[in-house]
């Protein structure tokens, strides 16, 4: 405890970086240690957010009161590297407190950063909820200028702010660079006057990160919201990032069941002459029974393909895979997949179902979520499989296990995936997986699906199963027998305006609704 420790209430947050193991033990990046540490009035802490970048991660407190002096430690699952902003919720007796300070975390040592907390007339008001563009969102195309100035806009915080400072870079280092654009604004809304500058040249088109603070009358600011990234003029489609969307077919039945996929290059494919073949390995395979964009994994500006071979053999088991091939220049394009996927027994049917997820856990890098409906006598197995796309500086791959949503018994749970976008506004891609089997209360199949909303890596929860829960956040079944409710599942972008992403649920037998 510290000697001169002021009065109001204050708390210290200690990384300690792990020196061997680290980055295996959380997947993605090195684990970090953050000790709470009350330093002076007794308080009970309700949130901790860590900031860095477009990293975050937030962590329910429910540990009680603090007293001077106790100490709590939490983990930090493949956490981001620093400097950090450490934002901390509280109350004490009927007093809500809050504050945010900033500092460099480092992996090797210790470095404190504290936080003092203060009552809401004191404290750095809450940052306003962004509204669109969601993270990761494509807009605009460089063959029309006018569509390359996106609207930003975000909610009205509490304070009855008096204005809104914006900033948005296309620079790597945002915000910390001269690159920035800073301007103030009245309202919720801005749309730039001219077009955002973007690349010509393969990968066409530019990430732009952005970010809002809310301004009030007596000077002093909110904190700045978490900072959002939007694709200006890029197609989510462009494998070969010419500024045209690609397409991409499969065919799993060739070749003895072997199959292949064929990719056709924008703006005028011919038919008869694919720009690219993707062959499976083997007969009996079905490589290409699932095939599709996976979003930009490696966030090197091109889209990247993934395909499923369901029914592969790894050694003398059945359990299906799936290939990842990375987007590149036409004259690069390979046809060798860079990854595989390899499922984890038979009858699984692994890459039975694929879908770009989008940004599930904000780590600026586009995630893969893949189906394996393992139908009897394989049902263990089964489940939504969800594959980070930022784990290749710490593991080598490009695409690394980042959760599993399962529902036993039987239930195929993974017989359609999809990403769902940003359902609940928080800023992470949210996913839906169907299980067409879902019993009812009465023993019935009706159907289900389950909805896991996206989130920084879990420091709860262990490495393995970082960015998902192990059961879905939402899961809702059908309502007649046999209608088979999720067996399809899409993305339905924002239906209704309200910047909240939608979604369909396909129920193919439904009696109600014919």
């Amino acid at each position: 405890m510290r000697p001169n420790a002021p009065r109001a209430a204050v708390l210290t947050l200690a990384a300690l970086a792990a020196l061997a193991g680290a980055a295996a033990a959380s997947g993605c990046a090195p684990d970090v240690v953050v000790t709470l540490v009350a330093v002076s009035a007794p308080f009970t802490p309700t949130e901790v957010v860590v900031r860095s970048g477009e990293y975050e991660l937030r962590a329910a407190m429910t540990t009680g009161s603090f007293q001077s002096g106790e100490t709590f430690g939490l983990t930090l699952h493949g956490a981001a590297a620093g400097p950090y902003t450490v934002c901390v919720a509280a109350t004490r007796l009927a007093e809500h407190l809050g504050g945010c300070s900033s500092g460099d975390l480092r992996w090797l040592g210790r470095n404190d950063v504290t936080v003092h907390l203060s009552s809401p007339a004191e404290a750095t008001a809450p940052p306003p909820d962004l509204r669109r563009p969601f993270n990761g969102e494509r807009v605009g195309n460089v063959a029309r200028t006018e569509s390359l100035r996106p609207t930003f806009s975000w909610r009205v915080p509490p304070g009855a702010p008096t204005g809104y400072e914006l900033q948005y870079s296309s620079a790597p280092d945002f915000p910390d660079t001269p690159a920035t654009t800073t301007l103030v604004t009245a309202g919720t809304t801005y749309r730039p006057s001219d077009a955002l500058p973007v690349s010509n040249k393969p990968p066409v088109g530019t990430r732009y990160r952005w970010r809002v603070r809310a301004l009030f009358a007596d000077g002093s600011g909110s904190a700045y919201s978490f900072v959002r990234f939007v694709h200006v003029g890029r197609d989510a489609h462009d494998f070969n990032g010419d500024g045209f969307a690609d397409v991409a077919i499969a065919a799993p039945g060739h070749d003895s069941q072997t199959g292949e996929v064929r990719v056709y290059f924008g703006p005028a494919p011919d038919p008869a002459a694919p720009d690219l073949i993707l062959a499976g390995g083997a007969a009996g395979d079905l490589f290409g029974q699932q095939v599709a964009f996976a979003g930009d994994v490696d966030a090197d500006g091109f889209a990247d393909l993934v395909v499923g071979a369901p029914f592969e053999v790894e050694g003398t088991e059945r359990h299906g895979a799936v290939y990842l091939f990375r987007g590149r220049a036409a004259g690069v394009v390979s046809p060798a997949p860079d990854e595989i996927v390899q499922g984890s027994g038979e009858g699984q049917q692994f890459g039975g179902a694929l879908a770009a997820a989008g940004d599930v856990n904000g780590d600026g890098f586009d995630d893969v979520i893949v189906g394996a409906p393992a139908p009897p006598p394989a049902p263990a197995l089964g489940g939504a499989f969800l594959f980070c796309g930022s784990c290749a500086a710490a593991t080598g791959e490009l695409l690394h296990a980042s959760g599993r949503l399962s529902a036993q018994p039987p239930y195929q749970f993974g017989f359609a995936v999809a990403g769902a976008g940003d359902v609940n506004g928080d800023g992470y891609a949210d996913v839906i997986a169907g299980a067409p089997l879902q019993t009812d209360g009465a023993g019935d199949v009706v159907g289900a699906f389950g909805l896991a909303f996206g989130r920084a890596n879990d420091v709860t929860a262990v490495p393995e199963v970082n960015a998902l829960p192990a059961l879905a956040d939402r899961y809702v079944c059908g309502r007649d027998a046999g209608e088979k409710y999720g067996r399809a599942v899409a993305p339905a972008g924002d239906v209704n305006g309200d910047a909240y992403a939608d979604f369909l649920v396909g129920a193919p037998i439904s009696v109600t609704h014919q």
